[in-house]
């Protein structure tokens, strides 16, 4: 079943000339237990859709793939957890990347394939940056300057890097929902201090 649903979306890709196509979205367990299936998958997929092919992998578990070198792109969401602080600054931020980004500097040559934040995004609350999975929402508090640190720690540390081949914000949507609130604690950098640090890099 999920075979012809991708491939399905596989022709829709082509047929709509999408520059990038995902074949697949943090399947922890199916990508550890089943590589053969991906592997035919892959090469499935590549019969219908000419553009370049990705996989987004959760960070605690890109390396349990086995098919990168089978792909164009080494997809990972970026929810690295970097500090426990309530509101760390750019600094601790960024020294907290260093021994991430030198691994996967190192993961990205050994397979030869760029690296593509398939998400990245922080939370507009405190804690923003120490795991998202850790903290009930509805117990944090609004804090935009938690939220655009991180994107100012993420985008100094990796945006120049010529085996980063660039990333998808999570989330950003295509118009803001009108419920009250909303978007105080979301995601979206949309209407908020982050969108202009995204801007300037």
């Amino acid at each position: 079943d999920y075979e012809k649903y991708i491939l399905a979306y596989a022709a829709i890709a082509q047929k709509s000339k999408a520059d990038l196509f995902c074949i697949g979205t943090e399947y922890r367990l199916a990508v550890r237990a089943r590589p053969e299936f991906w592997s035919q998958l892959i090469a499935k997929v590549r019969a219908v859709y000419s553009g370049p092919l990705t996989y987004a992998a959760n960070w605690d578990n890109y390396e349990q793939v086995s098919f990168w070198s089978e792909l164009d792109y080494i997809g990972i969401d970026a929810y690295f957890p970097l500090s426990e602080n309530a509101r760390p600054d750019v600094k601790e931020l960024a020294g907290s990347w260093k021994s991430i980004k030198k691994h996967l500097a190192t993961y990205s040559e050994k397979y030869e394939r760029p690296i593509l934040f398939t998400e990245f995004g922080y939370r507009s609350t405190e804690y923003a940056a120490d795991g998202h999975w850790k903290h009930q929402l509805e117990e944090l508090e609004v804090d935009h300057q938690a939220q655009a640190n991180g994107y100012e720690a993420l985008l100094r540390s990796f945006w120049s890097e010529p085996w980063i081949a660039g990333g998808f914000l999570w989330k950003w949507h295509m118009s803001i929902p009108e419920r009250a609130g909303f978007m105080d604690k979301a995601y979206s950098p949309q209407e908020k201090p982050a969108l202009d640090i995204i801007r300037k890099h």
